[in-house]
């Protein structure tokens, strides 16, 4: 594959490593964490003002940009610090009534997420658009059971409701997928993360 607009070149990425422990990407993935929860107190009071905190739908968008980005550019290390930064600035700040359960749903997303992007970068030397979105699409199916989970048992509602947040809460992927896919081509190729 040639580079392009739908594809990021292997030269363009830092070496993929799952546990990355120098300086770099630790302050690295704290700056990307700083970022999300910055970002994250606006889209959570979104969410809270527009359907009163039961579904992150525009923090689910917006969070796949940081959660991607650690995930491809810091590993596991990274992706752990990012998805359980913001947690603890939602709880502290009561943004809404999932804030306890973002730990959760933030690690069932990066987990598996980091572990194959990596395995995506290494077989197709790059990152291409379109496996890209569908891996993020894929992962958010996973993440969202644990809020599905939680709108049944927890908040009691029917199963055709959950049905639809838990709908919506993958197809808002989409959107945050193609996102972080620009905004990962558009750093890596900037030559700020080596």
């Amino acid at each position: 594959m040639k580079p392009g607009k739908r594809f990021i070149d292997k030269e363009d990425l830092p070496e993929p490593r799952l546990w990355r422990r120098d300086t770099k990407a630790i302050v690295g993935s704290i700056l990307l964490a700083v970022a999300f929860a910055a970002n994250m107190q606006i889209a959570e009071r979104i969410d809270t003002a527009t359907v009163g905190g039961i579904i992150p739908w525009s923090g689910t968008m917006f969070a796949r940009i940081w959660f991607t980005a650690a995930g491809v550019f810091y590993g596991l290390t990274g992706a752990l610090i990012v998805a359980s930064f913001n947690p603890v600035i939602a709880i502290l700040t009561s943004t809404g009534p999932l804030a306890p359960f973002h730990i959760l749903t933030n690690w069932t997303f990066s987990i598996p997420f980091t572990l194959l992007v990596h395995q995506l970068i290494r077989r197709n030397r790059g990152l291409g658009m379109l496996p890209f979105v569908l891996l993020v699409v894929s992962c958010a199916l996973v993440a969202g059971l644990t809020l599905f989970l939680l709108w049944i048992y927890i908040f009691k509602f029917t199963m055709p409701q959950s049905i639809t947040l838990y709908v919506w809460y993958v197809f808002m992927s989409l959107p945050g997928s193609i996102l972080a896919f620009h905004f990962i081509r558009g750093v890596s190729r900037s030559g700020v993360i080596s």
